[in-house]
């Protein structure tokens, strides 16, 4: 095995943070960070890319067969679909709005996601989301905060006993309060850097990797390492030079695989299984905070 299958992964940051508070807001706090501070070196590499799945129109095609959908629908309101005809009547508006609702909902959730890619001398960083609208979470966070503002009021008047037919609603509320935008983090330094395979169909590369996890049992903390990939999508030719540039920092070429589509790629966690890849763990006792290290093959 080369070097860095057996580098050590777990980096005091990260067990710091999950030793004090294990949880995945904690370690996006520490990540998001970390990703702007790589972002700081505006590496000429840096890019962003966003991903559509099997085709970029996919979102205005599940859009528009949503409204068609429910405009059909709401056409039933008046005899032989007449209600499909605009017309000033509350008829038509009582089932263009639902259509309209529908589609944005439809074109929202096949949303593509953008993916962010910085580099810097020690690691290279990703960053990713959906590209969904910023008014939706503030909308959502302002119904959130009125609806827990009306909970708490209402238990005042008539006590405990009226969560028993909105407690749905008390706790869709309290969730809103704070719901953001879900953003994926993955810092990789180049010594975690297992294997690099190109993907030609969708002209990607996927970066296998030694990456550090945690999980609580509520007695113990384990933080321990494990293989996964962050997966790097091109929209011009600088493939090759992103290829060269991990390589020289790694310090030696990164083994590669070429396929030409997913279905016919390699399966490289397998591949990584069968070298028996050593993968470090540390365990903390929630109630002493003693913390064991060990080591595992993978």
């Amino acid at each position: 095995m080369k070097p860095n299958f057996y580098s050590y992964q777990l980096t005091k940051e990260f067990i710091d943070t999950v030793k004090a508070n294990p949880t995945v807001a904690a370690t996006d706090e520490l990540k998001d960070g970390q990703f702007n501070e790589i972002e700081l070196s505006q590496n000429p590499l840096n890019w962003d890319a966003p991903f559509y799945g099997p085709t970029k129109y996919m979102k205005h095609i599940v859009g528009l067969l949503g409204f068609l959908f429910m405009y059909g629908v709401g056409g039933l309101y008046k005899d032989n679909w007449g209600n499909v005809i605009p017309a000033w009547d509350a008829y038509y508006f009582a089932s263009l709005m639902p259509a309209l609702f529908m589609g944005f909902i439809g074109w929202v959730t096949f949303a593509e996601f953008l993916f962010f890619y910085r580099f810097d001398d020690k690691a290279l960083a990703s960053k990713r989301y959906k590209n969904e609208p910023d008014f939706l979470f503030k909308l959502g966070r302002v119904v959130g905060w009125v609806g827990s503002i009306t909970c708490i009021v209402l238990a005042l008047f008539f006590g405990p006993a009226i969560f028993v037919g909105a407690g749905g609603f008390a706790l869709m509320s309290f969730y809103l309060t704070n719901v953001k935008q879900d953003i994926y983090y993955q810092i990789i330094p180049y010594d975690a850097i297992l294997y690099i395979h190109e993907i030609r169909k969708s002209n990607e590369l996927e970066v296998v990797v030694k990456n550090q996890v945690f999980r609580d049992d509520k007695e113990h903390i384990y933080i321990y390492e494990t293989v996964s990939s962050v997966n790097l999508y091109f929209h011009d030719d600088s493939m090759q030079e992103v290829i060269d540039f991990i390589n020289e920092k790694v310090g030696y070429d990164v083994e590669f695989f070429v396929s030409e589509t997913h279905e016919d790629s390699v399966n490289l966690y397998v591949k990584a299984g069968e070298l028996g890849i050593p993968l470090n763990r540390v365990t903390i006792d929630r109630q002493t905070l003693e913390m064991t290290a060990d080591t595992v093959d993978y």
